[in-house]
């Protein structure tokens, strides 16, 4: 990264680098431009409700693998948003659990989260960038199960992403949920 810092001269391009440098560093801002200060708790949608024990194995790997924090007793924060939980079948015959972000339509997470227009780079134009780097850099390329998911949110943002699990308790990311 400090390489295509030094060796690149588009404005643009230095910003985007620098803001993804940020967002690893200190955490991703959600953008949220919502109330903050009170407590909202909803129920989880009726697949979650139906398989108890899927979604209790399922938020039990979330926790293993880092992406879900708790269970806590109680809300860890006095003003967590906590969204309703969904069961989806995956192709392999085990299930996805969603964190539903977009609930209750009109005042979610999601309706008042700042959108940022975004379009894909021509490959092109990537390797143009890495094309300044210095002589001996290399460029690793890979694709990464849960990707969203090894991008951390910032703390100020961590009472966003609340879920609650019937009999388990209260639980919160710490990485981008989605």
């Amino acid at each position: 990264l400090c390489d295509l810092w030094y060796f690149s001269s588009l404005p643009e391009f230095l910003l985007e680098l620098e803001a993804c440098v940020d967002g690893i560093a200190n955490g991703v801002n959600f953008l949220f431009r919502g109330h903050r200060e009170r407590l909202r708790i909803q129920r989880n949608h009726g697949s979650v409700r139906r398989q108890p024990e899927v979604l209790h194995r399922s938020v039990t790997a979330s926790i293993a693998a880092g992406h879900s924090i708790g269970p806590f007793p109680s809300p860890p924060w006095a003003n967590l948003q906590v969204h309703p939980l969904g069961l989806v079948p995956k192709s392999n015959g085990d299930w996805r659990i969603i964190e539903d972000a977009s609930s209750p339509h009109g005042d979610s997470v999601n309706d008042w989260t700042d959108k940022l227009p975004q379009q894909y780079e021509r490959w092109s134009s990537v390797l143009r960038h890495f094309s300044c780097t210095a002589v001996g850099c290399f460029f690793l390329q890979w694709d990464k199960a849960d990707a969203y998911r090894s991008i951390p949110l910032r703390e100020q943002d961590h009472h966003l992403t609340g879920t609650f699990v019937p009999d388990f308790g209260f639980l919160y990311s710490a990485n981008m949920p989605f």
